[in-house]
């Protein structure tokens, strides 16, 4: 079963389900924690979830890596972008906050969500080290859908997407941002 995944910095993309060859980034057998020798681990956000690395868009060498780990079966998803730079002024991690945010409603609107809530996240400075905000909207069948992001300012910058279709199952997927280790 194909799916097709949302926002990537405002864009929509469709994340294929196959696991591309991918030798410094690989999952970790204990526990499909996803490893990217040199710069970070992040834990499987639940069980059953597995990471794999999606085709970055764009030509030429490429400013993100996106990972996306899905459960078969499952209408939940976790996306995580990964910057190659950080955002390390508070200008910076604004902006970033402000687009992500602008881009997923466009991306929810664009999806066919209506009657989009939530509320907006902070954007005044100082900035920490972790910004979120959570959106939700009904699809076209009338069935909620969650969507939080948690953007990470650290060595890179770290965008996690998390969708699911309650609050209790967003809640459960949103502690993978918990397991982030850069190294």
């Amino acid at each position: 079963m194909r799916h097709r995944f949302q926002l990537v910095r405002g864009a929509l993309i469709t994340l294929p389900l196959v696991l591309l060859s991918m030798p410094a980034a690989t999952r970790a057998a204990d526990q499909d924690s996803l490893k990217v020798e040199g710069r970070f681990t992040v834990a499987a956000p639940a069980e059953g979830f597995h990471w794999k690395k999606q085709e970055a868009g764009g030509k030429g060498e490429a400013k993100t890596e996106v990972f996306a780990a899905k459960k078969e079966g499952a209408d939940s998803a976790v996306v995580l972008i990964v910057g190659k730079e950080s955002a390390d002024t508070d200008d910076k991690k604004i902006a970033q906050i402000k687009g992500e945010y602008n881009g997923t409603i466009a991306g929810l609107q664009k999806l066919g969500l209506t009657d989009l809530k939530g509320n907006p996240p902070p954007v005044k400075p100082p900035i920490g080290e972790k910004a979120s905000f959570v959106l939700f909207g009904k699809d076209k069948q009338g069935k909620v859908m969650y969507e939080r992001v948690v953007l990470v300012f650290g060595k890179s910058s770290y965008h996690f997407q998390i969708v699911a279709r309650s609050e209790e199952q967003l809640n459960q997927l949103s502690k993978v941002v918990d397991t982030l280790k850069e190294q």
